[in-house]
């Protein structure tokens, strides 16, 4: 045992499982020696025997000596793939930590169980692509990792591997991390010369950058790890920038940040958010490192950035984003000043393993990802690998459907996007917003836990677990399908308007009935809006000039609004606010949404008119039963056909004053309600039928009739 701790203490797992296993021989229930090989394991990332030898000590601890074990063996079920497993772990972990909601282990446990469900689906999919080994010569039986392809076809990597004789044995037991580069056919090495590194130093990752420049990391040997910089003349030692910062720098990467060359790198600095950041220096002003913040960075590892000026995105790795075991891959788009919220790749890109130093190369249109996925060494997934993919593989691989016609494009709705109480902008009477729909739907998601501890309140334990698991299905099969839903519809609806398409989508709002019934209309109005800010800031704003409706662009989209309110909640959901159900049910939850109901082509048809009403709904507010209300519709007629109307429907007691036909310009009717001795939320309806685009209209009017 002594012997295998002096070899986990060099970081040397291999060195350090001979001993172990030796120990194992000689007494298999120590319990220091268990969770010991277990670590070693972990450490050459076998992890089948990692999660043998932490499950076998987790059984007997329970935590109580070994404290970190049920984190670890949780995260080896997740590498394994053994995600049910995993989130039953990760549920104690959590429970343990129930008091420390601010430790670490309580916020990995929590984000660790979410992963594990969106990890189930997202491998039940089929991946676009598989990506390709590169093979020999450039993988071998050791470490490869950080490749790149260069301009000139070449493709360079970095690899710790040691000198062999003929007979494939090692010459000397020292290895040596160096970067190297090979021939376009990929069938032939050799070591890159960098001058002021010697023989006998390690390096990390070697980068450069069209202009001609150069980075990589040196590993000093203590482990210390710093960056290096050549500017076309001479190495310099830029990160750290003082002797007094004994923070750890690597995995460079040129970038821009708007018009600005920047060097991106990852550290484990003291003013970082977790582990590992990811920061960028401006390459004139290297001692103002700038952290890229809370979406980006978490409390655990961000490292590999690759910036893609082609496409203005940084993709990097984590380990805490939402994944499916281990480092995920993720890219974080650059939008008017700052970089959005992460993307996890997804299969291919990610898998249960590990997946590294994501790299494109815009010119030869060819990208990398090291991962450490295959492996035939006897201690299992051990070595990085390098893997390859060409921009050919993924256009090929557009699985989005093709839409013949605006009318198939109906059958992808509704498209139904749900809101946590009062969001978004609470205790605001606004009807607009200035946030997008995803911000509000990724705080929504953080709230899952808070969403479970109030729904299962109360319940026994194997209820508890039942209302926890009501809750994941709710959010995965529910919330987030939403957000998939839109993220498809979008990128129909933008085939669509970039084909010339005068399109107009109408949206209903909803609310529980837990404020008042006209402060409920505007937050409604208020989500509306946020799903109106998603539209202008998908893609970098490419459906923003549609939305404009300028004369310089075919296309056009036109957004109608019908905030229902709390009009149409179901009277189950109680509008008590003391009571947790009111918030925290999924009967509560369901009520809480936007609908996107329908897409009509405009103008697409001489023999029809197209109609644009100032408001499909009209909310009276309170009113007095037994009484007559006045209610007032203006609309335009946009196109030179006259607006026929044929006939009409209406709900009871509604009565409306039509002409038969109205000319282009700004029109109106207008009708009267008779209020009923009714009590409550009520909601009528108009329905048109004549010469218009989609052949009908449904108008709404809204109001409560007070008790007396």
């Amino acid at each position: 045992m002594k012997l295998g701790d002096e070899a986990m203490e060099r970081n040397d797992p291999y060195g350090a499982l001979r001993y172990y296993e030796n120990g194992m021989r000689l007494d298999s229930m120590k319990g220091s020696l268990i969770y010991s090989i277990a670590e070693a394991f972990r450490g050459v990332q076998n992890y089948e025997k990692a999660a043998y030898y932490y499950s076998k000590i987790f059984r007997r601890d329970r935590g109580m000596i070994f404290k970190d074990t049920g984190i670890k063996l949780a995260e080896m079920q997740m590498q394994l793939g053994k995600y049910s497993d995993a989130k039953l772990n990760w549920r104690r972990v959590r429970d343990e930590y129930r008091e420390s909601p601010n430790s670490y282990e309580y916020q990995k446990a929590i984000q660790s169980m979410r992963s594990c469900d969106l990890a189930k689906q997202w491998t039940a999919e089929t991946p676009i692509f598989t990506l390709s080994d590169v093979g020999d010569p450039v993988n071998s039986g050791d470490s490869e990792f950080g490749g790149a392809w260069n301009d000139d076809g070449s493709f360079s990597f970095t690899s710790l591997r040691g000198k062999y004789d003929q007979r494939g044995r090692l010459e000397s037991e020292i290895y040596f991390i160096k970067t190297y580069r090979a021939d376009s056919t990929l069938k032939e090495i050799n070591p890159e010369e960098i001058a002021f590194l010697k023989s006998s130093q390690n390096c990390g990752n070697f980068v450069q950058s069209s202009k001609g420049q150069k980075a990589l990391v040196q590993i000093s040997e203590g482990g210390h790890r710093s960056i290096h910089f050549h500017d076309g003349l001479k190495w310099k030692q830029i990160l750290p920038a003082s002797e007094m910062d004994t923070s750890n720098y690597t995995h460079p990467a040129f970038g821009r940040i708007g018009e600005i060359d920047v060097l991106f790198f990852s550290s484990d600095r003291p003013d970082s958010y977790g582990k590992y950041d990811l920061w960028y220096v401006e390459l004139t002003k290297p001692t103002n490192a700038v952290n890229l913040g809370p979406d980006i960075n978490t409390p655990g590892n961000e490292v590999t950035p690759f910036f893609r000026k082609d496409q203005d995105a940084l993709y990097f790795s984590s380990d805490w984003h939402h994944g499916l075991g281990g480092y995920d891959v993720f890219r974080a788009d650059y939008f008017e000043g700052k970089f959005g919220y992460p993307k996890n790749l997804k299969p291919p890109f990610s898998s249960r393993y590990n997946d590294l130093y994501y790299s494109f190369n815009a010119a030869k249109r060819k990208g990398s990802v090291t991962s450490n996925r295959v492996s035939a060494d006897r201690y299992g997934g051990c070595c990085n690998n390098l893997y390859l993919f060409e921009e050919q593989e993924i256009i090929k691989a557009d699985t989005l459907p093709k839409i013949a016609n605006l009318e198939e494009l109906n059958k992808y709705l509704p498209v139904t996007l749900y809101f946590h109480n009062d969001e978004p902008d609470p205790r605001s009477r606004n009807t607009e917003t200035s946030q997008d729909y995803l911000t509000t739907y990724r705080e929504y998601t953080r709230l899952l836990p808070t969403y479970q501890e109030e729904y299962r309140a109360g319940l026994n334990s194997s209820s508890q677990i039942k209302a926890e698991e009501s809750m994941d299905d709710f959010f995965i099969n529910e919330i987030d399908k939403g957000v998939g839903d839109l993220l498809l519809f979008s990128e129909l609806l933008f085939r669509e308007l970039e084909q010339g398409a005068e399109i107009e989508m109408t949206v209903r709002g909803f609310a529980s009935p837990l404020a008042a019934t006209d402060y409920n209309v505007n937050l409604t109005q208020r989500r509306i809006s946020s799903l109106i800010n998603y539209l202008k800031n998908y893609e970098r704003g490419k459906m923003r000039p549609y939305l404009k409706s300028t004369e310089s662009i075919k296309g056009n989209l036109r957004i109608v609004k019908v905030p229902f309110g709390e009009y149409v909640a179901k009277e189950r959901v109680s509008d008590n606010p003391n009571e947790s159900n009111a918030i925290y049910s999924i009967a509560a939850a369901r009520e809480r949404k936007i609908e996107i109901v329908s897409v009509t082509r405009a103008l697409n048809d001489t023999n029809l008119t197209q109609v644009n009403f100032e408001s499909e709904i009209i909310d009276l507010g309170l009113v007095q039963p037994n009484s007559n209300v006045e209610f007032t519709f203006n609309f335009e007629v946009v196109n030179a056909k006259s607006f026929s109307l044929d006939s009409t429907s209406t709900s009871e007691n509604v009565e409306v004053n039509f002409s038969p036909n109205y000319a282009r310009g700004i029109q109106n009717f207008s009708g009267v309600i008779t209020i009923k001795n009714e009590t409550g939320k009520q909601n009528k309806t108009i329905e048109l039928f004549g010469n218009l685009v989609g052949f009908n209209k449904q108008l709404n009017i809204t109001y409560e009739v007070k008790e007396n």
